[in-house]
């Protein structure tokens, strides 16, 4: 486990945010703890009926992921990559060519190109790599308003039903039954990206969790306490790792200092083993051949709420 010095008081949080943002000493990633070492592994709910996906192709069975609940933190839950290859390559596509579109979805980009009607950031990213890192963010369902962090009944599109279905099976195999997909917030995080520390609270409903999927690169997570006079733990997040967030964790400050590049020759990148026989027909070979070179230099991020 990695040591960190005492930071408790004088906003903690900041300063080991910049300590793990650092290029001057960067952290080895070896070092930090494990899931295991940050909380006991609890069974997982097995799902008899209601299922979308996890009987699919996209997840491993249920019975079988690795699910701990953080003995720092009351109400943090990591699932250890639940996906497989295929799944992992299959929401990254579904982030980056349709979760990215607009209309209905909103993104970072809309203001920029509303002069260019025919704009489609995926299909044009393809030829043109300069704009992979202009693609930022995009919101699904109810729409997060950035300047006034309040959710409105009018600024909402339909919420995509199979990542609805998807954060509903992850969270109610994690112990959560009544979790109910509203508004989601895709991040797309080049390799020097980074999130500031913050907390979640923009929704009406803060007892229901917050389901958080990682893909492509892996990324340092810090979560504190409810202020950011508590020292962070950090938590080194890979690709298909589940964070859910509920009751205290709901409120924790966390954060993102640093994305991690992940060797071509780790086991753990599993999005990057093309395997013929478990490529989706819905997409293009040139589509995915674009995605595994997008996740060779970036982290996707699918935050899922429960709005009300």
């Amino acid at each position: 486990m990695a040591s960190v010095d005492p930071l408790v008081g004088d906003n903690a949080f900041k300063r080991c945010f910049k300590k793990f943002k650092s290029r001057v000493d960067p952290p080895n990633c070896s070092e930090l703890p494990t899931f295991s070492q940050l909380g006991s592994r609890v069974p997982s709910v097995v799902l008899t009926h209601g299922s979308t996906f996890s009987a699919s192709n996209t997840l491993k069975p249920a019975e079988s992921w690795p699910i701990f609940r953080c003995t720092h933190l009351p109400g943090l839950v990591l699932i250890r990559n639940p996906f497989t290859p295929h799944g992992q390559l299959f929401w990254g596509l579904r982030c980056a060519r349709d979760f990215a579109r607009h209309p209905p979805q909103r993104t970072n980009l809309d203001r920029e190109v509303d002069s260019e009607a025919n704009f489609h950031w995926f299909e044009s990213a393809q030829d043109d790599p300069s704009l992979w890192r202009k693609m930022r963010w995009s919101t699904l369902g109810y729409h997060h308003n950035w300047d006034t962090k309040v959710y409105s009944d009018q600024d909402v599109s339909p919420f995509p039903p199979d990542l609805a279905a998807l954060t509903a099976d992850l969270a109610r195999t994690a112990g959560f039954p009544d979790f109910r997909a509203e508004a989601a917030i895709v991040n797309f995080y080049p390799l020097d990206g980074t999130l500031g520390g913050h907390t979640d609270h923009s929704e009406d409903n803060l007892q229901a969790p917050l389901v958080s999927i990682s893909l492509g690169q892996s990324a340092i997570f810090l979560v504190g306490g409810t202020t950011k006079d508590v020292e962070p733990v950090p938590i080194l997040l890979q690709s298909g790792d589940v964070v859910i967030m509920s009751g205290e964790a709901r409120r924790a400050f966390h954060g993102i200092p640093r994305i991690v590049r992940v060797p071509q020759t780790s086991p753990d990148v599993s999005w990057a083993r093309r395997l013929d026989q478990v490529t989706n027909p819905e997409f293009s070979e040139r589509d995915q051949d674009f995605m595994l070179k997008y996740l060779d230099a970036h982290r996707i991020n699918i935050n899922v709420r429960q709005v009300h």
